[in-house]
């Protein structure tokens, strides 16, 4: 078997092999974005809940605060009503003008708070239905992988054991430069050069359509140990035994 026709046999099972496998590269790639995102969202809330857990804290801090201070009001204003000196009845009024605007600070701080706080467990809510709703979207791309998994794993299996017993047979310059164009070209590392017009000796590259000069063509029909990749989209060139058959062989040196 000649090189070309190797590297044919090859390529047709590399190319069922890359189509499977991208298969499950892209449940892979959904579920990654997917588990990405939900990370994100997880995080946040995490992040949310803390400042909420902070606001209460807060809130709670400045209650006591102004409980304790309405207590101390009380207490003063039964000891102005007993003060027995002008000065006693002064210092009190000083304090007790002193707790009320501070109070009032509080009551202005606290209510503050509240509506942050309100406004966060809003928002917690809302955050929690977002990711809710992508971990939804994370099980069913794990259902999606896994049937993929189910559904192509045993072909992809003996398929990768075809490949590399097509391969093995293969000189190694020629496995490189096959695996690079099929690296370069997802999975499609070689084109058969397509007949446009056999009067004129028009022909192209199937792939991109580029025209092949007829004497390349023409080397491509006795040639069959020699790669020749397209000049336009680097894929390797070969001719299909019913197109080789009607050119002929090219003519021999004289």
């Amino acid at each position: 078997m000649s090189l070309i026709q190797q590297l044919v046999t090859l390529h047709r099972v590399d190319s069922q092999f890359r189509a499977l496998e991208s298969r499950l590269e892209t449940a892979r790639t959904t579920l990654a974005s997917q588990e990405r995102q939900l990370e994100v969202l997880t995080k946040q809330t995490v992040d949310m809940r803390t400042q909420e857990r902070q606001l209460k804290a807060t809130i709670h801090s400045l209650e006591v605060e102004v409980a304790s201070s309405v207590t101390r009001v009380e207490k003063l204003r039964d000891a102005l009503n007993g003060s027995a000196n002008e000065k006693a009845y002064k210092s009190i009024i000083l304090e007790l003008k002193h707790l009320e605007e501070n109070k009032k600070k509080m009551d202005d701080q606290t209510l503050g708070e509240m509506q942050r706080l309100d406004e966060l467990q809003k928002r917690v809510v809302d955050q929690v239905a977002k990711a809710s709703e992508r971990q939804r979207f994370c099980d069913i791309a794990k259902s999606e992988l896994t049937e993929r998994q189910t559904e192509v794993g045993v072909r992809l299996e003996e398929l990768r054991g075809e490949r590399d017993r097509a391969a093995s047979s293969i000189p190694e310059d020629a496995r490189k430069a096959f695996n690079r164009a099929a690296d370069e070209t997802n999975g499609e590392a070689m084109a058969p050069i397509a007949e446009i017009n056999r009067r004129h000796r028009e022909y192209s590259c199937s792939a991109c359509n580029i025209e092949m000069p007829f004497e390349a063509v023409l080397r491509l029909t006795s040639d069959l140990n020699t790669i020749y990749p397209c000049r336009a989209c680097g894929r390797i060139l070969y001719l299909e035994d019913a197109l080789r058959e009607t050119i002929g062989p090219a003519p021999a040196k004289k």
